[in-house]
């Protein structure tokens, strides 16, 4: 019986025991030995923290759909979209009375926006003194849009017509707030123009000013910028 060698293989492992295997460049290296619970493990938080954060997005998504939907705001007035023929036909007067209110509202408050818009920047002026007249033509251009608010039929359902004329009595407050600043920068104070607290509310006038004009669909009724 010849007895021949053989050249050594390769070293033939279980698929758990570790052991030696040839590298690309011919050195040899360990194998890392699998353990099938730590993989079990991986798989399944991985699996449990995808699950989660999709089941948080759909959370989320879901309450901002019903909050679109459903959920209105307390100074959102209930009145169709003046571009639905269908909605405007089928609306209540007291729908209607409330839309009236804000299309001409919105309407006045976009002239006055025009007006300001023309004017130069208040916070480029040279002097104080400069500043201060821009801000002085501003707010009396405020003044004549609030007037012309007031005479703009409030809506006919009891709480939309309080709410809308606290709107405006709070308007005219943030206004005492821009002449009063004007004052100041007459009298040398470059200070920041700072807004008053709404009474019993602790929250700045303007705040609920800009509040209600948003939520009514009123852009151009927002304050203006030019301070």
């Amino acid at each position: 019986m010849n007895d021949r060698s053989h050249a050594e293989g390769p070293h033939e492992k279980g698929p758990y025991e570790k052991g030696p295997y040839e590298k690309g460049d011919g050195s040899r290296a360990v194998a890392e030995e699998f353990d099938p619970d730590d993989s079990w493990f991986s798989w399944n938080v991985g699996r449990v923290l995808g699950a989660g954060t999709f089941l948080l997005l759909a959370v989320m998504w879901t309450l901002l759909f019903i909050r679109g939907r459903g959920v209105s705001h307390p100074d959102e007035m209930n009145f169709p979209d003046v571009n639905d023929r269908v909605a405007v036909a089928e609306a209540t007067d007291e729908q209607l009375a409330a839309l009236h209110f804000v299309t001409e509202a919105d309407a006045i408050c976009a002239q006055t926006q025009a007006l300001i818009d023309d004017l130069p920047s208040a916070a480029g002026a040279e002097t104080l003194d400069d500043r201060a007249e821009l801000v002085e033509i501003g707010t009396a251009h405020l003044e004549d849009m609030i007037a012309g608010l007031n005479r703009v039929d409030l809506p006919m359902e009891a709480n939309e017509r309080s709410i809308s004329a606290e709107w405006l009595v709070d308007y005219d407050r943030f206004l005492d707030d821009r002449w009063a600043y004007a004052e100041r920068l007459r009298n040398g104070d470059d200070g920041p123009f700072t807004v008053s607290a709404k009474a019993d509310a602790g929250k700045r006038l303007s705040d609920y000013v800009v509040n209600f004009a948003e939520v009514n669909g009123m852009w151009n009724c927002v304050p203006p910028g030019d301070v």
